[in-house]
């Protein structure tokens, strides 16, 4: 018995084999340890905590959630126990701030006959389009190398959502940035002229990536490296108001002159313009005009191709010679193989169109063209609604400089406000004033003219460049080198205003290094 007793004792002391052989998750798989929680309550804790961060975009103007409500999306992402959970997590934080940044998208115009599947369709497209992203975002957070580095997360996400996911080629559109939602604190403005918004969606990343880290104490490899965004992020106070102090003072102007935005009120949509009914429309706004002015048309104003319309030209070109004005027209394009373009002339005081003409770069998706894919289906169409011939359009190559008597202007056409590639490029190939001609009939809310005020508000102060924006409906604006707007039109009105605008020929170090 004592014998047994002993043998007893010795294999109670063995170590477990199973224990011993069943190595943790983390260690069996080389990833970070991450604690686990409910999945009804982290799925609802997402889209509840998208929605908060989408009431910071323009329209809702909560600005301030910007700063604080991404850092939920690190506790989603980190919380998770693979790293399948934190994508979907993600995603579903994705698509709830996407549709609260965007859910304008069902208000598109009754004139555009566009039924409401097809609205349901659109915005589940774009807010998929962008959630996906915050999926991928997800586990480039979870890999060992932005653990070990947490001061590359900031830097991942704006390559990853202002440069990657958003690219053209991916059918990508970066309209809900999060920088967006400071366009009216006007004290950071001046820092776009060097970051760009960029970098400023960089610093409310690596802020809300801090306050995570202050609120969450567990131990895990992420929160193992916190030391160094905490650092990065004392520093960028000090970094901000050494560079204010430091920036050197702005030049000044080469010239000035009067402009005036042309906000006629009119619908254009896929049966047509009436071309008299627009001229007539529009030429009551231009007799307001004083001689000398600059007048900016909208979009498709003229949806004629004066390129191949000698009298037309003549005829355009001689009435801004009876006015003494020089305009800035939207009209319509052709090449010699028949492709359309969505197009901008210049015609000035002296009696002549001028030879360059702007041909849109960045078109809508399904609004101005479809993708090949699609139209290579048996079900799929050229066709297109949001184009006055109803056809889709191709995208222009390079950007056009109009060399008027007061100076430069640079023209872009609608969209293409929202990318800071195009507006830098155009800047670069020596325009020393912006303008942008806009078609806003397509959506009938206040909440798309605000989110385009901000795009406005970011290229100027990026660029160092006064920026004239022009819509059909409103509301249209202008800003100054520095972000500030000089004027502003109310929705839904028929109005000429005229304000001074300045020329500038300096590059700012975001115009020089953002490509």
């Amino acid at each position: 018995m004592n014998r047994l007793a002993s043998i007893g004792k010795v294999v109670t002391s063995l170590p477990n084999t199973t224990e011993r052989t069943a190595a943790p998750p983390a260690e069996r798989c080389g990833e970070t340890e991450f604690s686990g929680t409910n999945c009804k309550t982290a799925s609802a804790l997402s889209i509840l905590c998208g929605v908060i961060l989408g009431l910071s975009a323009p329209g809702h103007d909560q600005w301030y959630l910007a700063w604080c409500a991404i850092a939920p999306l690190f506790f989603l992402i980190y919380s998770a126990t693979s790293h399948k959970t934190a994508a979907l997590q993600s995603l579903m934080f994705g698509f709830a701030y996407n549709f609260t940044y965007l859910h304008w998208l069902f208000n598109i115009h009754p004139s555009q006959n566009c039924p409401i599947f097809l609205k349901i369709g659109l915005v589940l497209i774009v807010c998929l389009h962008q959630s996906l992203i915050f999926a991928v975002f997800s586990r480039l957070c979870r890999s060992r190398l932005l653990s070990t580095v947490p001061l590359l997360i900031p830097l991942s996400w704006v390559l990853l959502f202002n440069k990657i996911g958003n690219a053209p080629i991916l059918f990508g559109v970066p309209w809900t940035m999060v920088e967006y939602s400071q366009y009216k604190q006007s004290y950071l403005l001046p820092l776009l002229s060097t970051t760009g918004g960029i970098g400023l969606g960089a610093a409310i990343v690596l802020t809300n990536l801090c306050l995570y880290f202050a609120c969450n104490r567990r131990l895990h490899l992420v929160s193992k490296n916190r030391g160094q965004c905490y650092g990065a992020l004392l520093l960028l106070p000090l970094a901000a108001l050494s560079y204010l102090f430091l920036k050197p003072a702005a030049p000044s102007p080469l010239s000035n002159c009067n402009l005036v935005l042309l906000q006629g009120n009119a619908v254009i949509n896929r049966s047509g313009t009436n071309i008299k009914q627009v001229m007539d429309n529009y030429m009551a706004l231009v007799s307001k005009a004083p001689p000398g002015s600059i007048c900016l048309w909208p979009e498709w104003s003229m949806p004629m191709h004066f390129s191949q319309m000698p009298l037309g030209r003549i005829s355009v070109a001689g009435l801004a010679r009876s006015y003494q004005q020089d305009w800035i027209v939207g009209g319509l394009d052709a090449d010699k193989l028949g492709r359309e373009y969505n197009a901008v002339y210049a015609f000035s005081k002296n009696g002549k169109m001028l030879d360059d003409v702007y041909r849109k770069r960045m078109l809508v998706l399904f609004g101005e063209y479809m993708p090949w894919v699609i139209s290579r289906l048996p079900f799929g169409t050229t066709k297109t609604d949001g184009t006055p011939q109803g056809e889709s359009l191709v995208n222009g190559c390079e950007p056009t400089i109009f060399k008027l008597a007061d100076g430069k202007l640079g023209a872009l056409i609608c969209l293409e406000v929202v990318s800071p590639e195009l507006v830098t490029e155009t800047v670069r190939q020596g325009a020393q004033l912006l303008v942008d001609c806009s078609n806003t009939t397509w959506f009938d809310t206040p909440m798309v003219g605000s989110q385009m005020l901000a795009f406005c508000v970011f290229r100027a102060a990026e660029t160092g460049r006064e920026l004239a924006f022009c819509t059909t409906t409103g509301p249209s604006t202008i800003v100054d080198r520095n972000g500030r707007i000089k004027l502003l039109t109310k929705l839904n009105t028929r109005i000429a205003p005229g304000e001074r605008v300045n020329f500038y020929n300096d590059l700012t170090p975001f115009s020089k290094w953002y490509r």
